[in-house]
């Protein structure tokens, strides 16, 4: 190894070690193991108060987040095929169970089936990837393999589908005002377009596929990552220019996000259990730490902010833990 490459290492490290010397360490003040197994997918309600869990022995478990009491659970044999997908309406009465071919809809308050039903695209070939439901959950949003988004309307018995992707739809997202939706895909592609009509009202496109994405409505900001290096955060309702994130490394990957303190801070959960937190008027990394974790491939599921403004996370080892607004 020569002088001059020593050097540069020297330096690197140098640097490396002073930049984490200014982050602030960020770990949680509780947490709590719901289940034993490992979890296939869940869901935090948009208050914070309970989680739903999926796990890999295809039952669906909901529990009360204060108490760790389980409110219900829903056994496989309610199931025609494998379970991949689960999520909570606004109003935590209703969850939806998908396969790759069928939708389940259940009441929380009762325990039992409300409807299920194969779901229909474009062609004969269609595979659930993504599902939403309504703050109600009579309005149920499917995302499918071929790029298309299938929204039910129980209340009314009707149906309609939209061209929306070109390829797998990878996220589903409720604008708060409850009027349109945020859906992101493997094209590439963050769309936000009016959810009866399928109108596209605004729409991004990155080189890569997305895997984060999270919207802000309090000062209409969105969070996208993408596969290689772009990460930004994006003004949709100023001319301020978007910001990138900034770290030393050559790239990073995030499955998860959530903005804080209205919309000044952004945490981030990449694919493995850590955790990072951003600047969102900079872009520069302020707090790191990780997850409570039981395997090499633990990572986070879902983020919720509690009414508090504390921040709860639910991940893939079944684990609830809490990061207090004031570590943040």
């Amino acid at each position: 190894m020569n002088q001059l490459l020593r050097l540069n290492i020297l330096i690197s490290l140098i640097f490396i070690l002073g930049c984490n010397d200014e982050l602030k360490e960020i770990k949680a003040s509780s947490f709590h193991k719901f289940i034993e197994v490992a979890v296939v997918d869940a869901d935090l309600s948009d208050d914070a108060k309970i989680s739903a869990l999926l796990d890999i022995n295809q039952k669906i478990t909901i529990w009360e987040n204060t108490s760790h009491q389980k409110i219900v659970d829903y056994q496989s044999s309610n199931f025609k095929e494998l379970q991949y997908h689960i999520v909570l309406s606004g109003d935590k009465k209703v969850i939806a169970s998908a396969g790759k071919k069928y939708i389940t809809i259940f009441s929380i308050e009762t325990g039992k089936v409300i409807t299920s039903w194969p779901v229909k695209g474009f062609s004969e070939d269609i595979q659930i990837t993504q599902v939403l439901l309504n703050y109600s959950g009579d309005n149920i949003y499917i995302g499918l393999n071929e790029g298309s988004i299938v929204n039910v309307d129980l209340k009314y018995n009707k149906r309609s589908l939209h061209k929306i992707h070109n390829s797998s739809v990878t996220k589903l997202t409720l604008h708060k005002n409850g009027q349109s939706i945020f859906s992101v895909g493997n094209d590439g592609n963050v769309v936000q377009w009016h959810s009866y009509t399928g109108e596209i009202i605004w729409l991004t496109v990155f080189s890569q596929r997305i895997t984060s994405f999270t919207h802000d409505s309090l000062n209409e900001k969105v969070f996208v990552s993408d596969a290689l290096k772009s990460q930004k955060i994006i003004n949709l309702g100023s001319t301020q220019s978007d910001i990138s994130l900034e770290y030393i490394e050559r790239f990073r990957f995030f499955r998860q996000a959530i903005f804080l303190s209205s919309g000044s801070k952004l945490l981030t959960a990449s694919s493995k259990f850590q955790l990072s937190l951003w600047d969102t008027q900079s872009g520069e990394e302020i707090g790191f730490g990780n997850i409570k974790s039981y395997n090499f491939g633990s990572m986070i599921l879902d983020f919720a902010v509690s009414w508090n403004k504390d921040i709860y996370s639910i991940s893939s080892d079944g684990v609830l833990e809490i990061w207090s607004k004031n570590d943040l």
